[in-house]
């Protein structure tokens, strides 16, 4: 048996009702070089049983006997891996038939510096709304994107994205120290490293659902943090992006609901010492600053 030029692989958690949707999209692709690793997180539901209906070789069935999270989960997928090729896909998420074919004619043959290829995305949120990443008419998305994406702009999904083997040999895999946002981090150590192809057009629908683990607003800032403090070397390179990365912390962390002053004062200080010229950094650190003060005083006087 020939060995595939591209793996596939979807890690999956109690996900039955949906995960035919992602197989079939993948199965149903016009390019068929390929072999589709399911990794099962320990599922309690019926996720074996469907996996099992579809009677095609190309698909590989592993099992984590207990639950470890989604970062291991795709790296289970990628130890099992053996194509040249390698892309990641959710389990309630759709690839449009094209998608395979067209990315891997992108990508093959091209220089080392090229490190993968993604195509725009259509998301559909729980509610209806629709939204495409990158924008339509968005104009930086080839070669090196490494400052849009230090910047936020995480334009590039694991959904969206094909990569090169190699790239690992440089980047290594998931750090599963992260409970969300691990993609990012994947996804920044690549751009550090490498350049980009895109692919313009949809060939990705991302479904968002209610349950989505990235929509905790709480654990977003707490990845984002976590990704700026593993990256501040990094960051540290770009003075304006770190000072706005610091801000963005600092303004998450003075108006959530859980809030916490002290750490809205050092990010507001960290990104006016950065650049300490634009007043709305100064702004922030004051009124951090007094209300870590305000807030250390009452809870003095009710003890």
């Amino acid at each position: 048996m020939s060995i595939p030029l591209v793996s596939v692989s979807i890690p999956t958690f109690n996900r039955a009702p949906l995960l035919r949707r992602s197989i079939e999209s993948i199965l149903n692709q016009t390019f068929t070089d390929f072999e589709l690793i399911i990794v099962d997180d320990g599922s309690t539901d019926d996720t074996k049983s469907l996996i099992d209906s579809f009677h095609d070789p190309r698909i590989r069935y592993i099992r984590h006997e207990t639950k470890k999270g989604l970062y291991p989960s795709r790296n289970t997928c990628i130890k099992n891996s053996v194509g040249t090729y390698i892309a990641l896909q959710d389990s309630d998420d759709e690839w449009h038939p094209k998608k395979l074919g067209e990315e891997v004619a992108l990508i093959q043959g091209t220089p080392d510096m090229i490190g993968g290829v993604f195509s725009q995305i259509e998301k559909v949120y729980f509610s209806g709304i629709k939204a495409f990443v990158p924008p339509v008419n968005y104009t930086h998305t080839n070669n090196n994107l490494l400052t849009t994406i230090l910047r936020g702009d995480f334009y590039i999904t694991m959904q969206a994205l094909l990569f090169k083997r190699a790239c690992l040999e440089n980047i290594g895999e998931f750090d599963e120290n992260f409970r969300v946002f691990g993609d990012g981090d994947f996804i920044v150590r690549l751009a550090e490293h490498y350049e980009f192809l895109y692919n313009p057009h949809v060939r990705v629908t991302l479904h968002v659902s209610e349950d989505s683990i990235s929509r905790n607003k709480s654990d977003r800032r707490a990845a984002r943090e976590q990704l700026f403090l593993k990256h501040r070397i990094l960051y540290m390179q770009y003075p304006d992006i770190s000072a706005e990365f610091a801000y963005t912390l600092g303004h998450a962390f003075a108006t959530v609901r859980e809030y916490n002053f002290g750490k809205a004062r050092d990010y507001a200080r960290l990104a006016f010492i950065t650049k300490p010229f634009r007043s709305k950094y100064l702004f922030l650190y004051i009124y951090a600053y007094i209300q870590y003060v305000l807030k250390r005083i009452v809870k003095n006087n009710i003890k």
